[in-house]
């Protein structure tokens, strides 16, 4: 039972392997937050030439619960800039997508890809299983005065 077992005579093959618990951050996803702001995850921006400029110009599908990514290195009147960290500002996704149903924050799957004169086309569809975890304060913790006030803040 005490055996000694030495790298040297393992086969891998017969193994077990065990998976990861998270698989999503394989996933190339677009978030939607409450505040309007999206996101692109980082296996998603693998996809970008971060050394030129990218605008993306977004699309909700007529009837689906997904989007459309139409992005270019050029701005236009109805595009928004991709920052480098994947972040982008929209201003009226949230009322689009509460009005569909969709809670949020939402996650995208991005599934397609499509090369336009355009410039390059992503389609994601709505991820209901995907969620983000809710962060409930307790009345406890709100109760409890803080113990390192800033002297700043003080009169």
């Amino acid at each position: 039972m005490n055996q000694k077992i030495t790298l040297s005579g393992l086969d891998l093959s017969d193994c077990i392997l065990l998976h990861p618990k998270c698989s999503e951050r394989i996933k190339r996803t677009i978030s939607i937050m409450r505040n309007g702001e999206m996101r692109l995850n980082s296996q998603f921006m693998k996809e970008f030439d971060l050394s030129v400029s990218n605008y993306a110009t977004v699309f909700l599908l007529p009837k689906e619960n997904g989007i459309v990514l139409l992005v270019q290195n050029k701005p236009s009147d109805t595009s928004v800039y991709i920052k480098k960290n994947g972040y982008a500002m929209l201003a009226d996704a949230v009322e689009q997508l509460e009005s569909r149903g969709i809670k949020l924050p939402a996650c995208f799957s991005v599934s397609e890809k499509d090369k336009k004169d355009e410039g390059t086309v992503w389609l994601a569809i709505h991820d209901a299983n995907y969620h983000f975890p809710e962060v409930k304060v307790s009345k406890q913790k709100l109760s409890k005065p803080r113990k390192h006030i800033p002297s700043e803040v003080l009169p």
